[in-house]
């Protein structure tokens, strides 16, 4: 800011020793007059001063008020994004809490199918097949002669003990019983085990399971009825990437296995394998060959680039470290 000058009015020892009552000369009258001149320039010049300094000062308040208005938008614009972050965080720890929830179904399907299952399968008795009956009745109509095959059934019935004579006397039966209709449930490769892995690659070998199992038996069924068959066999985990997929994502079989097989192979899922393959060890008295089912798709889950002879070495170092002597 520019400095203010100094003003003086009139000399203060203009009338110091002259006599009142003289008369006064015009030199003393040009000497104030000229003080008055000065004094008029000097009132100017600070004006002008003082009218520079209010523009100045209006130009700062200005910016100040401009720069606080933007300051208080910036902090509502923060406000706005600090909720927007909240929402992305309360949607995270959800996601993590059903993820948490889902690997412990997923420990505990395991568990239930390595050791429950066995347990259960093995106390299951073999099918007992009826014999035939001595005559078959023909069935008149439309309806197709429906005859069992008794070698195909390991039903015996063409031999017929008797205790006469302390012998054995068997008795043929008709060679041309056959067996006419097959269904789904009757042949004993049909049974397709539930997909409760969280690995891309046991998600791979279990979609080529399933892609035979629709060739074989869903030749006929319609895309809704395809998709439906492949939701009813997915475990906790793929069910819930399947719920979560859009309906676009999900419309064919092939952009459902496919968006499936996506979501299994993101980053997350690949911590998680490494996560659960450093914690997985041979159970106590668990059996060589179901601690292989747990330890094989973890390992091919946390190596998928590597080449497969390099990925056997670390399939051996795993196997060796983690089970028991």
């Amino acid at each position: 800011m520019e400095e203010y000058s100094d003003l003086s009015v009139v000399d203060k020892k203009l009338f110091e020793g002259k006599v009142l009552s003289n008369p006064a000369k015009l030199n003393d009258l040009g000497k104030i007059h000229q003080d008055i001149i000065m004094l008029e320039d000097g009132l100017n010049r600070n004006l002008r001063v003082l009218n520079r300094d209010l523009n100045k000062t209006n130009e700062v308040l200005d910016e100040i008020e401009k720069d606080t208005n933007k300051g208080f938008k910036a902090v509502a614009d923060r406000v706005d994004a600090l909720g927007q972050e909240m929402d992305k965080i309360k949607e995270s720890v959800e996601s993590i809490k059903s993820e948490l929830e889902a690997r412990d179904n997923l420990e505990y399907d395991e568990l239930r199918n390595s050791d429950a299952n066995r347990i259960v399968n093995n106390s299951k008795r073999p099918e007992q097949i009826p014999p035939l009956p001595p005559k078959h009745n023909q069935v008149s109509g439309s309806l197709n002669r429906i005859d069992f095959a008794t070698n195909s059934l390991g039903n015996k019935m063409g031999q017929i003990q008797s205790s006469s004579n302390n012998g054995l006397r068997t008795q043929p039966t008709s060679s041309n019983s056959e067996l006419n209709v097959l269904g789904e449930g009757t042949s004993s490769g049909s049974h397709l085990e539930i997909f409760s892995g969280e690995t891309a690659s046991s998600f791979d070998n279990w979609t080529i399971r399933f892609l035979d199992y629709l060739d074989v038996y869903g030749a006929n069924w319609t895309e809704s009825d395809r998709i439906n068959r492949l939701k009813l066999n997915l475990g906790t985990q793929a069910r819930h990437i399947f719920e979560s997929l859009l309906p676009s994502e999900r419309s064919t079989i092939e952009n459902a296995i496919k968006n499936i097989r996506t979501k299994l192979d993101s980053p997350h899922f690949r911590e998680l394998a490494h996560k659960r393959l450093a914690a997985c060890y041979q159970r106590e008295g668990e059996l060589v060959s179901d601690f292989i089912k747990r330890l094989v798709p973890l390992v091919n889950a946390t190596t998928p680039h590597i080449p497969v002879e390099v990925r056997e070495e670390i399939l051996c170092r795993c196997f060796t470290e983690k089970s028991q002597a």
